[in-house]
């Protein structure tokens, strides 16, 4: 099972190998077949009909999709799933992404410049060292030259554009 993410740290969903897809599939036509058993008895419940139908719809939904979502809602009903992480991967891109907030909400009130954000991005991303400016110090990966260049550039781009909406 792999976690899938999105920016901000949100799992979204976890994909099933074939052996859990497998499972799930039985399990579908198990409740399915429950639920149709229960539907032909006179004195059933309605309730417990709809709820195996509802568990086999839903364990379907797993088998047929390869996976389950982080959150299943229905109605005032929500299901929240968490999720262990295996390794600090998804609390640095939630450290990234604080770090860039702050990074920007500075250049908008105009209190660091482009050139020296540029500046130090670049050497962070080339040397062995973290990015460190105003505070922030956060770790990043080792890129070649080329890649670096390129990722500065992206950065540079859009915090002179935060940089020109937000003069006043």
């Amino acid at each position: 099972m792999t976690p899938t993410s999105v920016p901000g740290g949100t799992r979204l969903a976890v994909r099933l190998h074939w052996q859990l897809r497998a499972v799930a599939g039985l399990g579908a036509s198990a409740a399915l077949a429950y639920a149709a058993a229960l539907g032909w008895q006179p004195h059933a419940s309605g309730v417990a009909t709809a709820a195996a139908f509802a568990v086999g719809f839903l364990f379907a939904t797993f088998a047929l999709s390869g996976t389950v979502p982080a959150n299943i809602k229905v109605g005032d009903v929500e299901i929240k799933l968490d999720q262990a992480r295996a390794d600090g991967e998804q609390t640095g891109h939630v450290a990234g992404f604080t770090a860039g907030a702050a990074i920007s909400r500075q250049v908008a009130a105009g209190d660091l410049p482009v050139d020296r954000i540029e500046a130090a991005l670049r050497s962070a991303l080339t040397g062995p060292g973290p990015l460190k400016i105003d505070g922030i110090q956060l770790p990043v990966a080792q890129l070649s030259p080329a890649e670096a260049e390129d990722a500065v550039l992206w950065v540079r781009e859009a915090l002179s554009t935060v940089a020109k909406h937000s003069a006043r």
